[in-house]
């Protein structure tokens, strides 16, 4: 705990940059210079709220500098954390299939986490999804259980903002529709308010927002900063894609591993021509951003290649495939609970939501990856506004277990949780000799 959350707030004033410059933008709103132009600066194509409601904050304060306002980015992603973390831990107290020791390790799990810790620590937009995400999530699951309706405004509230803050958000509210239209079918007494929320919202969406504004200007309402490279080939192997090599193939992308390559440099090289085939491969760059702060090695400042710690990142990569087991594991329970209760219609909802959000933000991310195919656009961190859901199909996973087998799990999770502690100890060790010279 200590770690998980005084680390996040020692990096707030420490870690003085982010893998992409989001302060910027803000810093413009500020001098009144124009957003509205995709090109103007690096992540002007994105969603304007992210950044105008920190410019009004910036501007209350008086902190108008980008260093300060860098710093005040960080905090509200280190909150946003926070406040994310204890609505995952409210969801858990509430599981009736879980025990106290399986919430204290799924905690430590979460608090520790590379992939997590990393982002929060960081200037960028991708926490408020996150938190967006784990509320929406939180909230469809209490308005399942008790029908009220500040559960489902909850529900519908934070769906609808999560485009207007990062494009990203689109497959969150996408995914909530979807699955509250598929809940109508068996709760009729719902389907007016559900379908009356979906359509004031997404007209609001649709004819009213940065998309219809973008498809104005720019005839594509999910422009980026990016171009598409074209579709990647199915067997070949890719070397028509000249940028970044990424997705170079379907089969080599998403039919690979590439683990092999994973333990031999487990890290990212910024290069065009010479870079570990595990860049390739959608499942190895969510496996190590999964559980290696740095292994994205962006921001400059965020680059380690220690023999003592690159060693820790290897053994970490293979005892972390102990709670990818269980996870599995737990995804196949889920799926077999809900054709069983889908058959005699009792508590379906439950693991239809959870799967519809995983697979929905997995679906997201393999088609995100496959349309601009650069290797940094496939990072673990587009898994995490699934946050709840895939805690949900650990503690399934271990209940799954019998009794032997589940303490191997929940130890191996432990070690798991500890080597992570090591992982963060060098960022912060990093970060503060770059800080303080």
């Amino acid at each position: 705990m200590l770690i998980g959350i005084g680390g996040r707030i020692y990096l707030i004033p420490v870690n003085t940059e982010s893998n992409d410059d989001h302060a910027e933008v803000v810093e413009r709103i500020l001098t009144n210079q124009t957003i509205s132009d995709k090109d103007a600066c690096w992540e002007c194509f994105q969603p304007p709220l992210f950044y105008k409601m920190h410019a009004i904050i910036a501007r209350m304060f008086g902190n108008t500098s980008k260093p300060g306002i860098h710093t005040q980015m960080q905090l509200g992603n280190v909150l946003l954390s926070l406040l994310s973390l204890g609505i995952l831990y409210l969801f858990l107290i509430r599981l009736s299939s879980t025990t106290p020791e399986i919430n204290h390790a799924i905690m430590s799990f979460w608090l520790v986490n590379p992939a997590f810790f990393g982002i929060s620590v960081q200037a960028t937009n991708d926490v408020t999804i996150i938190a967006l995400g784990t509320m929406a999530t939180y909230a469809f699951l209490q308005f399942v259980k008790t029908h009220k309706s500040g559960w489902f405004t909850i529900l519908l509230l934070t769906a609808y903002v999560a485009p207007h803050f990062k494009g990203s958000g689109i497959a969150l509210f996408l995914l909530i529709g979807g699955l509250l239209v598929l809940y109508s079918f068996r709760h009729k007494t719902q389907r007016i308010p559900i379908y009356t929320g979906l359509l004031l919202a997404t007209t609001l969406l649709v004819f009213n927002s940065h998309y219809s504004r973008n498809y104005e200007k720019y005839g594509d309402p999910f422009t980026i900063n990016q171009i598409k490279t074209g579709s990647p080939p199915l067997f070949d192997n890719g070397q028509e894609f000249w940028k970044r090599p990424g997705i170079t193939s379907v089969w080599s992308s998403y039919f690979k591993t590439q683990f092999r390559s994973l333990l031999e440099d487990p890290y990212n090289v910024n290069s065009g021509d010479d870079y570990p085939i595990h860049r390739t491969s959608f499942w190895a760059q969510l496996y190590g951003s999964f559980y290696h702060a740095q292994f994205l090695q962006h921001p400059v400042t965020w680059q380690n290649k220690h023999p003592d710690l690159l060693n820790i990142v290897r053994v970490t990569f293979i005892l972390g495939l102990i709670p990818l087991g269980v996870f599995l594991l737990g995804i196949g329970r889920g799926a077999r609970n809900l054709f069983e209760s889908w058959r005699d219609q009792s508590s379906w909802a439950i693991p239809l939501i959870h799967l519809g959000l995983l697979f929905g933000y997995l679906a997201f991310n393999i088609k995100y990856s496959y349309d601009y195919r650069d290797f940094g656009c496939i990072k673990s961190i587009f898994m995490l506004p699934a946050l709840v859901s895939i805690t949900y199909f650990l503690v399934v996973g271990l209940k799954t277990l019998k009794n032997r087998l589940r303490f191997v799990g929940t130890l191996g999770t432990t070690i798991i949780n500890i080597l992570c502690i090591v992982n963060l100890l060098f960022l912060l060790t990093d970060l503060s000799r770059h800080y303080f010279g």
